[in-house]
């Protein structure tokens, strides 16, 4: 999700930055429990960190099918499951879009 954000900002946003959005992304797209998610959020935050994305599903698509995390007709996302503790899952390149679409539907949802 973070490098996907800085290729759409053409390297305008910082690393620390897009990592940081794409961790409130992947939270979200994950299904992480609301505490986890507002957790995540306000340590974001209190470190002068974004949480928005700032860019829509299809442009982080296109962004993210050039990842190195990408291999063939798949790639992987890092996903957390809890604090300190996150998994590697390997998902078809065609289903990419439906991570970005639930992560800015979720951000929205809950105001982040």
């Amino acid at each position: 999700f973070g490098h996907a954000i800085e290729k759409c900002a053409n390297f305008g946003i910082s690393h620390g930055e897009g990592v940081a959005i794409g961790m409130m992304m992947a939270a979200t797209s994950a299904g992480c429990d609301d505490a986890l998610i507002r957790r995540l959020a306000r340590c974001l935050r209190a470190n002068g960190l974004p949480t928005r994305c700032p860019f829509d599903a299809a442009r982080l698509t296109d962004a993210a099918l050039s990842d190195k995390k990408r291999a063939g007709g798949t790639i992987t996302l890092v996903l957390p499951e809890a604090v300190g503790q996150c998994r590697l899952e390997k998902i078809p390149v065609a289903e990419l879009r439906a991570w970005f679409d639930r992560a800015l539907a979720a951000q929205a949802a809950l105001n982040l």
